[in-house]
């Protein structure tokens, strides 16, 4: 039985991937998706499908993990419009959906829990998530979009393909 490969991503304007697989360094990288012209987001959803499939032509993983995005609490919370709203609730819809079109499994990271798994700490900030990916787990990341994908990415191999445990 082959090894499962999953395409993780820290979804934005500047989507960061990780493909993982048990007992191999991740691959990580930076899709930027183009600009929206008056708010209108349909391109940068169409180009998000356009790339998945071309990744599942190269790299041919059996699942897909996102960091779900966070809603603010309270006004002031986050510095978060209705149009990022939209925007990343949309991208991670586009995730759900070529997901379910391939046949593979798709799960999403609550933010907390990536954070966690990446650096003890649900409260870790950017610059914390890149200096664990790069000196705790030797894993070259170029941004904190990559850092952050191979945080979700670590959470949610672990549940989809759990380790054997010993008996």
């Amino acid at each position: 039985m082959s090894v499962p490969r999953l395409l993780s991503l820290d979804l934005s304007t500047n989507c960061g991937w990780a493909l993982m697989e048990r007992g191999s360094p991740p691959t990580f990288g930076t899709e930027k998706l183009p600009p929206a012209f008056g708010g209108e987001q349909g391109r940068r959803f169409a180009r998000l499908y356009e790339w998945l499939s071309d990744m599942l032509a190269l790299h041919s993983f059996d699942a897909i993990a996102y960091e779900r995005p966070i809603l603010p609490r309270k006004s002031g919370d986050l510095a978060t419009t209705m149009d990022t709203l939209t925007l990343l609730w949309g991208l991670c819809t586009v995730v759900q959906m070529f997901a379910h079109q391939a046949g593979m499994r798709c799960i999403a990271c609550p933010v907390e829990q990536a954070k966690i798994t990446l650096t003890g700490s649900r409260l870790a900030k950017k610059d914390q998530m890149v200096r664990a990916a790069m000196t705790d787990l030797n894993w070259k990341v170029a941004d904190d979009h990559q850092a952050d994908a191979g945080a979700c990415g670590l959470w949610a191999y672990e549940q989809l393909w759990p380790k054997a445990r010993p008996q």
